[in-house]
């Protein structure tokens, strides 16, 4: 009897502990830390990717532009000559009739292509000036704005009226003076093909950005200027897109409110710092020491469109013993197209850049890469020109990069 007694003890005590040992193991994994599990899989968890800066963050100028020296200048600077209009700034000529206000630039045009064997020129982009045309634009906003309508129309609106374009280009060889408008492509660096991003020159910002952007609106040089010999060979010295498109010289932001002012200031300022960026490498590729004077004609032009209001800007190099230290981003005008002076003033703004486009800048673009053509001897190259000689209305803009080039 002791020895069942005992057996029953013994086995009851057996189930006695088994329990107390099933209860124990419960209730320490319920009191176990919750972080506990991550450790065990913390080797198959993908890290955190961090996301790439955009130009809508608010601190996008302080972490983005200015760690590349690129500034954004608001207020108007008097040595710029641009607050008493668009010709003191230009030091340039007013149509002497508004009816007549592309014939006009057409003329100028021409007088700057003397010596050219085909002075074709596409003087499409040039604007009417006269109070019809004037009317129709004050009209168009007003009615945009009463509607409320969303910015793809402003943008539509604008194509229509400002910003004029032609994709289809005419067959052949020759040569032909002209520029292209670009709508939403793609400003992404490609070493490879010659298109560069301004570097950062300080600091170490926490977000990416590789200045992959869809610019709104932009104007490019066209391969037809060149002459047909050499035409082929362009894409050794300068970065091309579609349509033979080289050298942006303008670009146009637009937003539909006027309550984003930071976003489309930081969009225009991206597109025009990167177009400013690749321009000043053609130069150094022409030229490795390029003279103050040659340095001067090396700018670009924005435009920003807020519903009803604009402002127009200059991207003018800041240069260190000759060597890249970002931009500036100067607010040359501003207004708005509910009223009518101001309606004509962006329209001898858009007319005066796109004559400097072709005038002064696309000469300026096509004897640098003719220079640096023509160090390949089996190259025949014409005769290379003084640069900034020649060319009418260059003495404002000259002036007012003269001011930014620093040396250390």
């Amino acid at each position: 009897m002791a020895s069942t007694a005992s057996y029953r003890d013994t086995k009851s005590s057996q189930l006695r502990r088994a329990a107390h040992s099933k209860m124990s193991k419960s209730e320490e994994v319920t009191t176990r830390p919750p972080t506990a599990p991550s450790y065990a899989t913390s080797s198959t968890q993908t890290p955190k990717t961090v996301k790439n800066a955009t130009v809508h963050d608010a601190d996008f100028e302080e972490t983005q532009l200015k760690p590349r020296g690129i500034e954004i200048v608001t207020l108007w600077d008097p040595a710029l000559n641009s607050s008493t209009g668009t010709y003191a700034y230009f030091n340039s000529q007013e149509p002497p009739d508004s009816a007549q206000s592309r014939e006009f630039y057409r003329s100028l045009v021409e007088e700057s292509l003397k010596g050219r064997v085909e002075p074709d020129i596409d003087d499409s982009l040039f604007l009417p000036m006269d109070a019809g045309f004037v009317q129709s634009v004050l009209t168009g906003h007003h009615s945009l704005g009463q509607e409320g309508l969303p910015e793809p129309e402003f943008k539509l609106f604008a194509f229509q009226k400002l910003f004029i374009g032609h994709h289809i280009l005419a067959k052949g060889a020759g040569r032909q003076l002209r520029a292209v408008r670009s709508v939403e492509w793609s400003l992404k660096p490609n070493e490879s093909q010659l298109w560069r991003a301004p570097p950062i020159l300080s600091g170490n910002p926490l977000k990416p950005f590789g200045f992959d952007i869809y610019s709104d609106c932009q104007f490019w040089l066209c391969n037809r200027i060149l002459n047909p010999r050499y035409r082929a060979h362009t894409r050794h010295t300068v970065y091309l897109k579609a349509l033979g498109t080289f050298c942006p010289y303008f670009s146009i932001e637009f937003k539909s409110t006027i309550d984003d002012t930071r976003t489309v200031q930081n969009q225009v300022a991206a597109a025009g710092s990167i177009s400013l960026f690749n321009r000043y490498h053609l130069k150094l590729y022409a030229n490795p020491l390029p003279t103050s004077e040659q340095w001067k004609l090396v700018c670009h032009y924005g435009l920003t469109m807020e519903k009803a209001n604009w402002a127009v800007w200059l991207f003018e190099l800041k240069l260190v013993n000759g060597a890249w230290a970002g931009c500036k981003m100067r607010r040359l005008d501003a207004g708005s197209c509910t009223d009518e002076h101001e309606v004509l003033g962006l329209i001898s703004w858009i007319n005066e850049i796109h004559r400097w486009g072709l005038c002064t800048y696309a000469l300026e673009c096509e004897e640098d890469i003719k220079r640096i053509l023509s160090k390949d001897s089996k190259l025949r190259v014409s005769d290379i020109r003084v640069p900034g000689t020649d060319v009418p209305g260059t003495d404002a803009p000259g002036t007012a990069v003269s001011g930014t080039i620093r040396s250390g």
